[in-house]
């Protein structure tokens, strides 16, 4: 599914190949974060509480306010 996604993000919305990659790091750290600390990685099931914690770990390693927007804009073009 991701693979696809990636694939709307370069053919049809005819992004960067820069952006293609931050959002594919994107969805793949917050991959990471589901399986750590959910023991789960299906980002389609993901609920707001499992955002807002990834969230909430990004501010607190002090991730700027630009790359933070960007991860959840990845997540909510997903």
């Amino acid at each position: 599914m991701l693979n696809s996604f990636l694939d709307y993000l370069r053919y049809e919305k005819r992004y960067s190949s820069l952006t293609v990659l931050a959002y594919q790091t994107d969805l793949e750290q917050f991959q990471d974060f589901l399986s750590a600390e959910f023991n789960d990685t299906s980002i389609q099931k993901a609920s707001y509480q499992q955002i807002r914690a990834w969230v909430v770990s990004l501010t607190i390693k002090q991730t700027k306010a630009s790359s933070l927007k960007r991860k959840v804009s990845a997540l909510k073009s997903f």
